[in-house]
C-alpha cells in the first residue's frame, strides 16, 4: 500500500506519494532478472504504472537528501530487467499494432488503420527510448523531450517529428503514409537491442 494525497496549492494541483524504501524493495523484486518471464513482460503486466513512473525517474531525480541510496538502487535498477521489460512490452504492443494497421489496410479501414499505425509509432518511439535508458511511455506527452534527451538513436529527431506531426500526411492517399510508418517500425524494431 502506498500513501497518496493529492491537493491544490499556489494555483496547482500536486500528487504526494509515501513511497517506503521496503516499496523500491518489491518493485526491484519484480523486475530482477530472476523472476524476467519475456511472456508477462510482453503483456506488460510485470509492474503497476506508476511503480513504472516511479523507477523510470530514478534516473533524473535529484536527491534533496539520501544521495547514497539513490546511488545504491540506481545501481539496482541498472542491474535489473527494468530495461528489457519495457523494451519487450513496446515492441509487442508495436507489433500488435501493426498488425492490426495491416488487417485494417487489406480492408480498406483507413481511418482506423491510420490511427493504429500512430500507435505503432508510439510504441517502437518508446522501446527505442527504453534501450538508451529514457524511461516514461506512460506519459506520452514527454516523449519529444525525453527524445531530445536521449541524443543519439538510430532514428533522427527531425525524422521522428515528422511523423509525429504528419507532416506528410496525405488526406488523399492515407495509404502511403500508412505503409511508411509500419515500414519503419519494423525496421527499427530488428535494431533494437533487448
Amino acid at each position: 500500500m502506498v500513501g497518496w494525497h493529492s491537493f491544490s496549492a499556489d494555483n496547482r494541483n500536486w500528487d504526494l506519494a509515501y513511497w517506503l524504501d521496503t516499496h523500491f524493495d518489491q518493485m526491484l523484486a519484480k523486475v530482477s532478472w530472476a523472476e524476467f518471464d519475456q511472456v508477462r513482460a510482453a503483456s506488460g503486466d510485470a509492474l503497476a504504472p506508476r511503480e513504472e513512473i516511479l523507477l523510470g525517474r530514478l534516473a533524473t531525480c535529484v536527491p534533496l537528501a539520501g544521495k547514497d541510496w539513490l546511488t545504491r538502487r540506481r545501481a539496482e535498477l541498472d542491474a535489473s530487467a527494468f530495461r528489457s521489460i519495457l523494451v519487450i512490452r513496446s515492441l509487442g504492443a508495436m507489433d500488435r499494432a501493426v498488425e492490426d494497421a495491416l488487417g485494417q489496410l487489406e480492408h480498406g479501414d483507413l481511418t482506423s488503420a491510420v490511427l493504429s499505425a500512430r500507435i505503432a509509432l508510439g510504441h517502437i518511439i518508446d522501446a527505442l527510448l527504453e534501450e538508451q535508458g529514457q524511461y516514461g511511455s506512460h506519459l506520452p506527452k514527454w516523449r519529444a523531450r525525453r527524445f531530445l534527451a536521449a541524443g543519439s538513436v538510430t532514428l533522427p529527431f527531425a525524422t521522428y517529428w515528422e511523423l509525429e506531426t504528419m507532416r506528410d500526411f496525405d488526406a488523399d492517399d492515407p495509404a502511403k503514409w500508412i505503409k511508411n510508418v509500419l515500414t519503419l517500425c519494423q525496421d527499427l524494431s530488428s535494431k533494437i537491442e533487448v
